[in-house]
């Protein structure tokens, strides 16, 4: 009786299936294409913070950078532990728009609300988490 108690049980529910994003529509670039992103015709500056390479920030080396829409994401090491993205959102006031601002407090909310979820839940490990949150001081303005 205790023997079959001992036997891993089937996990419950669905079997998640890789997921498939071919597009005919798309074009793919080849990997070792690189893209210069300062110069795409959305790209702004003032929307960005620049980072540089190995630069330190809150004790995190940076890496690596890519920009994307209102915030530029990074490739920290992590106090020798792991290699995380960081996401640094500039401040609204750099543009002079508080929606801006009030959009990263809300994502901001999400990732605490997110954090605060039962530890067992079934997709806590497919969603990204929160693992610090921080203020860059810049004369102008904070990221």
């Amino acid at each position: 009786m205790l023997s079959s108690l001992r036997r891993p049980l089937p996990r419950l529910g669905r079997r998640w299936k890789p997921l498939n994003f071919s597009n005919p529509n798309f074009v793919r670039i080849p990997e070792y294409h690189k893209i210069e992103e300062e110069t795409l015709p959305d790209y702004i500056a003032s929307c960005y913070y620049s980072t540089r390479i190995g630069a330190v920030s809150s004790r995190r080396q940076i890496g690596i950078w890519i920009y994307l829409n209102r915030m530029t994401c990074t490739r920290y090491n992590d106090s020798g532990r792991d290699y995380v993205i960081l996401k640094i959102f500039i401040q609204a006031s750099s543009l002079g728009q508080q929606i801006d601002h009030e959009l990263n407090i809300y994502r901001l909310n999400i990732y605490r609300r997110i954090e605060q979820s039962p530890k067992d839940h079934p997709g806590r490990d497919a969603v990204r988490m929160l693992l610090d949150n921080f203020y860059i001081e810049r004369p102008q303005d904070k990221h």
